[in-house]
């Protein structure tokens, strides 16, 4: 009944158990040990556990800046040793030093940042009571730490944005490279932005990456990988706007990075892009 209850609350795809050992998961082979905040897209959920309100664990987070606690899952299950776990990830626990504590000095609470990295936990399921507080994955207001003030809500989501761009840029790169490497290493139209978009789509792994405005360089449309020297120094796609005082650029080796705006027309120009 547990287990029923559980497939109705996440309502997404759950995979089927697989059935693996402890030494296989504690490789990280099967299932990652760690992610990080930014590496959470929408199909993840959000939710508590019976008792993490008063667990020590929970309390830890709270006073020492990781949160309000709190797991983070897709809903897929593992089974090993004939028992079923839900995989699941927490942020890590930083703990403070006790010296300063001891002067009567509380470090003030960090909200988390796109790179917080996230340990694996494995629920078992047959030993839990309930799912509590289960809502979708918002990285926003996961960045904003409970401050809900318009300025904390503001700098949450330059920050959310600025993240979610670099992650969609990168699928864009497995995509581009994916669709050479499958013709003869030649590159898509690239000179309007619908048809690269066509071009690319069923090569990327991230449904709405191509949602936010990112152009792609003219200067490559249809040429050959091998003809183009130095691809790691040639911005293939970019962020059409900046975001602050940043941009995100994809460069033709699949590597992503947000540079200073002031930097951007130099490798513009460098790139070739009108």
């Amino acid at each position: 009944m547990k287990r029923l209850l559980l497939l109705f609350v996440f309502a997404a795809a759950i995979a089927a158990d697989a059935a693996t050992s402890f030494k296989e998961l504690f490789s990280g082979t099967t299932v990652p040990l760690s992610l990080k905040l930014k590496d959470l897209t929408g199909d993840w959920r959000r939710f508590s556990t019976s008792g993490d309100a008063v667990s020590p664990a929970n309390i830890s987070r709270v006073m020492f800046g990781a949160g309000a606690g709190g797991y983070y899952s897709r809903g897929e299950t593992v089974t090993a040793d004939g028992e079923t776990y839900l995989i699941a990830y927490r942020i890590q626990v930083k703990m403070p030093d006790m010296t300063v504590m001891m002067r009567g000095q509380p470090p003030a609470p960090e909200k988390p940042t796109p790179e917080t990295p996230l340990s694996l936990c494995l629920l078992h399921l047959r030993t839990l009571d309930s799912f509590t507080d289960i809502r979708p994955f918002n990285l926003e207001l996961e960045l904003a730490g409970g401050d809900t003030s318009p300025a904390a809500l503001e700098e949450a989501r330059e920050k959310a944005a600025a993240a979610t761009g670099l992650q969609n840029l990168k699928a864009i790169g497995v995509a581009l490279l994916a669709y050479a490497q499958d013709g003869d290493k030649t590159l898509p139209p690239m000179k309007d932005a619908d048809a690269t978009r066509k071009a690319l789509e069923p090569y990327c792994k991230i449904k709405d990456a191509f949602k936010a405005p990112y152009l792609p360089n003219p200067a490559l449309s249809g040429r050959k990988l091998a003809g183009i020297e130095k691809p790691g120094e040639v911005v293939a796609f970019y962020e059409s706007e900046a975001a602050g005082e940043t941009r995100g650029v994809l460069y033709l080796d699949g590597r992503c990075e947000r540079i200073a705006e002031s930097k951007w027309p130099a490798l513009k120009k460098a790139s070739q892009i009108p």
